[in-house]
């Protein structure tokens, strides 16, 4: 028996273009689901206007409603932008991080509890979400703005607030949390620094974020639930 088979599931994943969101369509669609992508270049999330448009143009172009929705789509200000400040962007990154998901799925959950089967929704979280940023891992004077923290650990509020309300639906939401995942945009300086700081001495792999994701979509009891994948780093 191959416990994570998705064949015959649509899932929808926002920003299915950006840093992360290849490796979950990737992992959705070698599973057996048919993936979609919604965010950018054609849905901007930091314009509410756009949102109930994107809704509608999922609904006519693909005619199903989604199994299963991955809230990836998400900005953040990376390191490299040493003019950054706390505060910075808070309000754009709060709209396109966990205000514009909560607009897409009030739309979205009334198609999924007429579906009558159910769904699961995964909200993308982050360390960030349980932590504040630790300044001595950045330099140049970057400082990181809260607005992606805030974000974050909102997101798992809305993950345990969606399932006791709609669980009796057959919906249920969870949050997994990643700790540092290796990309362009992060500068040698800064993963030298937390990598550091890791137990188990490595960032997170792409392995270890595809096995998540399956875990939070295929395990059906698995509700409400937000935890961390991050190599240990929280645990000191």
């Amino acid at each position: 028996m191959n416990l994570f088979d998705l064949t015959g599931k649509t899932a929808l994943v926002t920003g299915g273009d950006g840093n992360l969101g290849p490796i979950w369509m990737r992992t959705l669609r070698d599973a057996g689901a048919e993936a979609f992508s919604l965010g950018l270049p054609a849905w901007d999330f930091s314009e509410p206007l756009d949102i109930p448009l994107a809704h509608l143009a999922y609904m006519q172009a693909v005619k199903r409603v989604p199994d299963i929705i991955v809230c990836n789509a998400a900005i953040d200000t990376p390191p490299t932008k040493t003019e950054a400040r706390f505060f910075t962007d808070f309000a754009r990154t709060m709209q396109v991080n966990i205000n514009a998901h909560a607009a897409l799925l009030e739309r979205f959950i009334p198609d999924m509890i007429q579906n009558s089967g159910g769904g699961v929704i995964v909200l993308i979280g982050s360390i960030q979400g349980y932590i504040g940023a630790d300044w001595r891992n950045y330099s140049g004077g970057f400082e990181k703005p809260c607005g992606y923290n805030c974000s974050k650990a909102a997101l798992q509020q809305l993950a345990r607030s969606i399932t006791v309300q709609y669980g009796r639906y057959g919906i249920r939401a969870v949050c997994p949390g990643f700790g540092p995942y290796v990309s362009k945009k992060l500068p040698e300086d800064f993963l030298e620094n937390i990598t550091s700081k890791i137990p188990m001495g490595r960032t997170v792999s792409k392995e270890s974020l595809q096995r998540t994701l399956l875990y939070a979509v295929c395990c059906e009891d698995l509700a409400g639930e937000d935890w961390l994948v991050d190599g240990g780093y929280t645990k000191w």
